[in-house]
């Protein structure tokens, strides 16, 4: 994956007396208003030139520019091949990267970063982005987006993109269309809008992990299908998964009781028990609850007289107490799909009341149990 090769400073050699010569060079042209694209370039590739054949070797030397504001727009030539530029808090309006030496930017913002070089050999830590594209990729793109950057658009151009780590930011719009990507990461991502990757082949080395996605739309269930669609023909059932509930949540958001009462209700239930199936045993809490919150109600009904144990005393001469009674009902309720007791009707209810509550109790512990078995088919793709 992706890694750039940094020496790091030159202390007490003379190119370190030259490198800080040409930064103060740069410094002083900032305050006098004179410094621009040209002259910058000018200035950085004297500085690459004292450092010849380090791209060969694949170790560029770094070269740390701070706290510097360039509002004018930079393109970084091919010329530049031996160095690393490194902005720690550096403010931009516009910079074209054409180089494929390194450029590392950590702090700071930026309205608008253009890639071109291929590989990009980018790599952002904390950066403020309005605008982020990557032009003419064609294969391993060496970009890393980590530390809480902040995207608001994320484009891509090309045929092929791949080995790019996103981790721990924020991305409001991410567009990769019509494109083939590999060696892709989403880790720890929000993303704010939902991304897009219509009509491109993501391969099975793409992942997301532990990720949030804001957007529940219409617009956003069919991108969320796209993204299902793609997992899982990657046989990665997990993702699937996620992307197959977050459609349905979108569902969700836009269907209106009013316009599809059945749809609005059956997703409200899908919702409540295991969140789309997100959540897979979250049935199983729900019928420990139901269990006992059933023997508290069943144990009042028994002293009632409005339920008892039928061929009580036939079994073994055995009377049941109403706490028994009680246990038992609530258990067979919340068993009753697998009959655990063999003679299930050896429990009845004589009361319309209990037999009401019951039967009614049955059957959703049975819903639960649907559920909670759906899910685990979904979950470990059963058949």
């Amino acid at each position: 994956m992706y890694e750039i090769e940094l020496e790091k400073a030159l202390t007490g050699t003379q190119q370190e007396s030259i490198v800080l010569g040409k930064k103060q060079k740069i410094e002083i042209a900032i305050k006098k208003g004179t410094l621009d694209n040209t002259n910058f370039n000018s200035i950085i590739n004297e500085i690459d030139s004292l450092f010849p054949l380090r791209s060969v070797s694949g170790l560029f030397q770094e070269i740390k520019l701070s706290n510097i504001k360039f509002d004018f727009s930079i393109i970084l030539s091919d010329a530049l091949k031996n160095i690393a530029l490194v902005f720690d808090n550096c403010t931009f309006f516009e910079l074209t990267k054409k180089s494929y030496a390194p450029l590392i930017m950590r702090g700071g913002q930026s309205k608008i970063i253009t890639i071109e070089s291929h590989p990009a050999n980018v790599e952002l830590k904390g950066h403020v982005v309005e605008s982020l594209e990557l032009k003419e990729q064609y294969g391993a793109s060496c970009l890393k987006i980590s530390d809480d950057c902040k995207l608001t658009n994320f484009n891509f151009t090309g045929s092929r993109a791949g080995d790019i780590i996103v981790n721990s930011s924020i991305i409001t719009n991410l567009e990769f269309r019509d494109i083939v990507i590999a060696d892709t990461d989403f880790t720890n991502i929000t993303f704010k809008n939902s991304p897009n990757f219509m009509k491109s082949k993501l391969e099975k080395t793409v992942t997301f992990f532990n990720c949030e996605f804001e957007e529940f739309s219409k617009e956003s269930a069919i991108k969320y299908r796209d993204l299902k669609k793609h997992m899982q023909e990657n046989h990665d059932d997990g993702t699937a998964l996620v992307f197959g509930a977050l459609e349905l949540k979108s569902i969700d958001a836009f269907t209106r009781f009013t316009d599809q009462p059945a749809d609005w209700i059956s997703n409200k239930v899908y919702k409540s028990i295991n969140d789309f199936g997100l959540r897979v045993y979250r049935p199983l809490f729900l019928l420990v609850l139901l269990f006992l919150l059933m023997d508290i109600i069943f144990a009042e009904f028994a002293e009632r007289g409005w339920i008892y144990i039928s061929l009580s005393e036939s079994l073994n001469g055995h009377k049941y107490s109403f706490v028994e009674q009680a246990f038992l009902l609530a258990l067979t309720s919340a068993l009753s799909p697998f009959r655990l007791l063999g003679k299930i009707d050896i429990v009845n209810p004589t009361h319309l009341y209990g037999q009401l509550l019951y039967w009614g109790l049955s059957v959703l512990s049975s819903i639960l149990w649907f559920f909670f078995f759906l899910g685990i088919r979904k979950k470990y793709k059963i058949n």
